[in-house]
């Protein structure tokens, strides 16, 4: 994720197996529990078209966790072919994921902003095409021109870290820029989604003398993490915050498929809900109908 521009050198072996460690454990974590939000929704089967783009957050997120955890193994092996395929399959799952995170945060502006005054037919299709195709052409044309390969991330002690990846510095900046561009798109997405949830708050008569109940605030953080927000530690790697930096987004954002598992149960969870209420009004009547005329 680090930019061309920024130097490796400066973390000693100690951090980089510490880091490595971090990252191994959270995302083997995020694998198991977005392997179980995909399962769970295969038996739920028909969904709206929120369940549906998150759905496909998350699988491009695994296959982002997938690649990353076997890509040091690979590359190991000295063979060259296989460690083009894998540094492409590496980055494509990083792509498709940062462009998940924006057809998100525009699916929120349509839900919350626009709340859908203009429909698109085959909305899912059209988003399904973005999300997986536009990195797929983008990883293809690299391919062609050869800038996949085995990368070595110089440690400050002596040693290097293999790793199958972009060869091409100006190549991993413009890949670094995409991400801060869907960061601060993504992050105007949640600010105006927060003001309208603040103003409304502020404008209810019944709400107005309370302050923000806790699932309002557990929602928009959950809804932080599904824009990818959190990924925003990513822009502090310069100076002496660098270090630290890298620790938060390798702690935080390695979890992040439990978060998305986490934000897809509180989803469907409050159906379930409804459908309980719902068989417990209906038993009710149907055992005092006498209570149940007007």
């Amino acid at each position: 994720m680090s930019p061309g521009s920024v130097s490796s050198d400066n973390l000693s072996s100690s951090s980089v197996w510490l880091l490595t460690l971090l990252s191994r454990v959270g995302c083997g974590i995020s694998l198991c529990f977005l392997c179980l939000t995909l399962l769970i929704h295969l038996r739920r089967g028909k969904s709206d078209d929120s369940l549906c783009i998150h759905i496909h957050l998350c699988a491009a997120l695994l296959c982002l966790n997938l690649t990353f955890l076997i890509n040091g193994s690979l590359a190991s092996l000295g063979v060259h072919g296989l460690c083009v395929a894998m540094a492409a399959a590496t980055h494509y799952s990083l792509l498709c994921t940062l462009t998940w995170f924006s057809l998100e945060g525009f699916h929120l502006y349509l839900l919350i902003i626009r709340v859908f005054s203009i429909h698109v037919n085959r909305y899912l299709l059209k988003l399904g095409l973005v999300g997986w195709g536009i990195p797929g052409i983008v990883v293809t044309i690299i391919v062609a021109c050869g800038k996949y390969g085995e990368y070595n991330k110089y440690q400050q002690d002596g040693g290097a870290v293999k790793m199958c990846w972009l060869t091409d510095s100006a190549l991993t900046t413009v890949s670094f820029s995409y991400f801060v561009l869907t960061f601060v798109v993504n992050v105007l997405c949640f600010g105006s989604v927060t003001v309208k949830v603040v103003r409304a708050h502020r404008q209810s008569p019944v709400l107005r003398e309370r302050s923000m109940s806790r699932g309002t605030v557990l929602s928009l953080l959950g809804l932080a993490w599904l824009l990818g927000v959190s990924w925003g530690v990513l822009l502090f790697q310069f100076g002496p915050l660098k270090e630290t930096a890298y620790y938060i987004f390798c702690t935080v954002n390695s979890l992040h498929g439990l978060f998305l598992f986490l934000r897809y149960w509180s989803l469907t969870r409050p159906e379930k809900e409804s459908v309980s209420t719902a068989t417990t009004v209906t038993s009710s009547r149907a055992m005092h109908p006498a209570e149940a005329s007007p």
